[in-house]
């Protein structure tokens, strides 16, 4: 049985300045917070059991830990992360993110 993965790039802001990239030039979209969580809902229901939570770095959202509650809440399996890390660093905030019910973080590693 193949897992299903919803992969949400919640918006393009970074707090890193890495040559080449463009997610700290300000051209993305954001994702709003009411329509991630509808987005959640909706494929659920359709049969997602997991979901990558990425985009530039998703740690600078204030609603990261609220989305993730409802991911867990809705049933998901599977909550991944994909962070540069640079938040990690706070214990408190690490914390915060494995109650919220991550189940996996992905560290971006440049050279």
């Amino acid at each position: 049985m193949t897992r299903r993965t919803l992969e949400l790039s919640l918006d393009y802001r970074c707090n890193l300045r890495c040559v080449g990239c463009k997610a700290c030039d300000g051209s993305g979209d954001t994702l709003a917070t009411p329509r991630a969580a509808a987005l959640l809902r909706g494929h659920f229901a359709a049969g997602m059991r997991g979901v990558w939570l990425g985009g530039g770095e998703p740690t600078l959202r204030d609603d990261l830990l609220p989305l993730v509650r409802c991911a867990r809440d809705l049933g998901y399996e599977r909550v991944v992360v994909q962070t540069n890390g640079l938040r990690l660093a706070y214990a408190a905030y690490a914390r915060a993110l494995a109650q919220a019910g991550v189940t996996e973080v992905r560290v971006n590693a440049k050279s």
